[in-house]
């Protein structure tokens, strides 16, 4: 027996109800999952998350005598930082570097390693942004220190020297990291900030 127009417009509002209903469920399931791997990894290093509202978690760890806050935060598309979506955010102090300075440093292409380094300024994009830098800044031991953050293998997002801070915003799913793999990304890290602070 046909249906009415009337139960069939009911049951297609019901589909479509709990549709949501169940896109819902599946989010939330995921960023439950999400929240827990990111607790395990501050755990792992030693630390502990604070949960800054939906879009925001971080904790605070000290590698090779530098504080890190280490974030699991969601970027939105027009933030002019790419795509959308969730970042694991690394960010460190640069001891005697001004605010002012705003400088992205990235990968020309999306895998550098592998193949042959053909050499620095063929290999990294640097967009001064901000304050201009000083002469000479980018000496051998800045381009060292770089090559070798980027020697780790993850994706080719920038580093970025951002209101006297190094920042690196990882475009990657957090279960991608565990404890050694971002304990060394820190180690890099700071090994980049401290050869900026002496050429800056």
């Amino acid at each position: 027996m046909a249906l009415d127009e009337l139960t069939q417009t009911r049951l297609i509002v019901l589909a479509v109800v709990l549709a949501i209903v169940a896109y819902w469920l599946l989010g939330r399931a995921k960023d439950r999952r999400r929240q827990a791997r990111f607790a395990v990894l501050a755990r792992s290093l030693g630390g502990e998350v604070e949960r800054e509202g939906e879009f925001l978690s971080r904790f605070p760890v000290e590698i090779a005598g530098r504080r890190f806050d280490v974030r699991l935060q969601h970027i939105g598309r027009g933030s002019g930082r790419g795509g959308g979506g969730w970042y694991v955010v690394t960010r460190v102090a640069l001891q005697g570097v001004s605010e002012l300075h705003s400088v992205d440093i990235r990968p020309r292409f999306r895998r550098l390693l592998g193949g042959e380094p053909r050499g620095f300024e063929e290999d990294f994009t640097l967009i001064d942004a901000g304050y201009p830098l000083r002469a000479g800044w980018l000496t051998d031991r800045v381009r060292g220190a770089i090559a070798s953050f980027y020697a780790l293998e993850l994706t080719p997002d920038p580093l970025v020297i951002e209101e006297g801070r190094l920042i690196h915003r990882a475009h990657l799913p957090v279960q991608r990291f565990d404890g050694p793999l971002l304990r060394e990304l820190l180690t890099r890290q700071a090994a980049v900030a401290a050869a900026l602070e002496q050429a800056l």
